[in-house]
């Protein structure tokens, strides 16, 4: 039937939905942390091959990882809705004011053959 193979453990205190990836060779999956991270595994040894800062001037969520279908090129989506109440008794609609944008899209070139040398 099944059998358990491996987990991998993340930043996540949040309800948004996070996704992952397996390149299409099968050497890595990549997925996102709460804090801004982009986690690459690879998928033989389970190890951590690369742990990289999102690019933003502020750290927030990577929610989405995806590698391109036949090149060495990874995308990442970054960015959490935000809340800025000013009077906790009362939950109002945010403003375009009240909330955070730090929304991204960023594309990462791959190169992982000059870490292994």
């Amino acid at each position: 039937m099944f059998s358990f193979i491996f987990s991998i453990s993340r930043q996540l205190n949040t309800n948004q939905r996070m996704t992952f990836d397996i390149d299409p060779w099968g050497k890595f999956i990549s997925t996102g942390s709460q804090d801004g991270k982009v986690l690459i595994y690879n998928t033989s040894t389970f190890e951590l091959v690369s742990s990289t800062s999102s690019q933003n001037d502020q750290q927030d969520c990577i929610n989405s990882c995806l590698f391109h279908p036949y090149s060495s090129i990874l995308v990442t989506s970054s960015g959490q809705r935000q809340f800025s109440l000013d009077n906790e008794d009362e939950i109002d609609c945010p403003t375009d004011d009240s909330i955070d944008k730090c929304s991204a899209i960023q594309l990462w070139y791959l190169d992982f053959e000059s870490e292994s040398k």
